[in-house]
């Protein structure tokens, strides 16, 4: 797909273009030594005027100029909010990190143990079961 740019006239028109034949408009403004007016072959052989040629911007650059035309707003979250509305994006964020941080300890959880993970276990249980013993807080195992 090409990539386009528009040439934004004094007026509020917008003229898209391909990249090239907007690159070869603005060399002609950049270059010129005084306004003269211009055939495009590409927009049907429109004649525009040099002088009311404001920009030429690209698709990016026409989408934030009109979003801002139109009083949204671009927060710290790198998200486009309509006017008036309160960003909410630090909440959707500590949420997703939440539900991560969970399905992680989840999965960890559900792992099966290795034979390290069992013998520690192990070691660590029979070593309560003496501390508990010594203490009189667990009776122990009698054989009949």
């Amino acid at each position: 797909m090409e990539k386009q740019q528009c040439i934004v006239t004094r007026s509020g028109s917008e003229f898209w273009l391909s990249e090239k034949k907007a690159q070869e408009v603005a060399d002609i403004l950049v270059n010129q030594k005084a306004h003269s007016f211009i055939r495009i072959a590409e927009l049907g052989n429109r004649i525009i005027n040099t002088a009311d040629i404001v920009e030429i911007c690209t698709r990016n650059q026409m989408d934030e100029k009109n979003r801002l035309k139109n009083k949204e707003w671009f927060c710290g979250y790198k998200t486009w909010h309509a006017k008036g509305h309160r960003c909410e994006c630090a909440i959707e964020v500590n949420k997703k990190k939440r539900q991560a941080r969970e399905e992680k300890e989840r999965e960890e959880m559900n792992k099966p143990l290795t034979d390290e993970d069992q013998e520690r276990i192990r070691k660590n249980m029979a070593e309560t079961r003496k501390i508990l013993e010594s203490k009189g807080i667990l009776a122990k195992k009698m054989k009949i």
